[in-house]
């Protein structure tokens, strides 16, 4: 699958490689591998849920790297977040 993955990748067939992962996490739905791999997929594909998605699942199973860029975007939308805030009081 990653072999696949980097295949199809270089000629960007995001939904090929979207329709091959979702058949492996349906055979190994704990594998966070996977989840990772696909969240990077559907990010490349521009569907942010769904990336945010696997991405979360990945971490919750273990995955290292996926914990840390999940801890990662948290904070920089709770930075986002407070800078939204910050400028809605200004203008009060």
């Amino acid at each position: 699958y990653l072999a696949l993955d980097m295949v199809l990748g270089q000629t960007k067939q995001w939904q090929p490689i979207i329709n091959y992962w979702r058949k492996f996490i349906a055979l190994y739905p704990d594998n966070n591998r996977a989840h990772f791999e696909i969240s990077g997929t559907y990010h490349h594909y521009k569907d942010a849920k769904k990336s945010l998605y696997h991405l979360k699942k990945a971490a919750v199973l273990g995955h290292i790297e996926a914990k840390k860029t999940y801890e990662k975007l948290l904070i920089d939308i709770k930075r986002y977040e407070l800078i939204y805030l910050k400028k809605k009081i200004c203008k009060i």
